[in-house]
């Protein structure tokens, strides 16, 4: 039996390569909320992102789901903003509110890889994954990166190649498998 060994060519990665989900609304009042997570992320759209879905969190505290997706919307936007501490309570309180919220347990993934809690995110992302979440390969590739982080180079080349294989255009996931090499 032949062993194979993986070598990262380069082992620093970007923490703000972390990324993450949205939830879509329902409510009209959500929607300026949601259409912001859809923005590419500058300055003044994260800025605007964040009042309408602080608009949105508020104005739907009587409409559980909705609500759960303000929160979650509004935790994409800070992770956007790299206000990881914000998003992963953001995210926090989503779960807190519905357990099984998959989306949720992605952006608080993402959240911790922000925040350097490698641990915690992967069993975040473990959870994420096991509920189905989309987009799929998000949670992948930020299991990746905490993987990596933690040393787990096998594990972390396994997920960047995983995450390729969801979505064969995720320049970011060819990217990082881009620096292994297989010995």
């Amino acid at each position: 039996m032949r062993s194979t060994l993986l070598i990262p060519i380069c082992t620093s990665f970007l923490i703000g390569h972390a990324v993450a989900g949205t939830v879509l609304m329902n409510a009209s009042i959500g929607r300026d909320c949601y259409l912001a997570t859809l923005q590419g992320s500058t300055p003044d759209n994260d800025r605007n992102g964040l009042a309408a879905c602080n608009e949105a969190v508020a104005a739907t505290y009587d409409d559980r789901d909705n609500h759960i997706a303000a929160i979650v919307n509004r935790s994409d936007i800070r992770l956007r903003m790299m206000d990881f501490q914000a998003a992963v309570a953001d995210a926090e309180q989503a779960i807190a509110l519905n357990p099984d919220q998959p989306v949720a347990h992605l952006n608080r993934g993402a959240g911790m890889v922000g925040l350097k809690r490698y641990s915690d995110s992967i069993s975040s992302l473990d959870k994420a994954i096991s509920l189905g979440v989309q987009p799929l390969h998000l949670a992948y590739f930020n299991r990746a990166l905490a993987k990596e982080a933690l040393h787990d180079i096998g594990g972390a080349y396994r997920d960047y190649k995983r995450s390729l294989e969801l979505n064969p255009q995720f320049q970011l996931a060819a990217q990082e498998l881009a620096r292994f090499r297989v010995n």
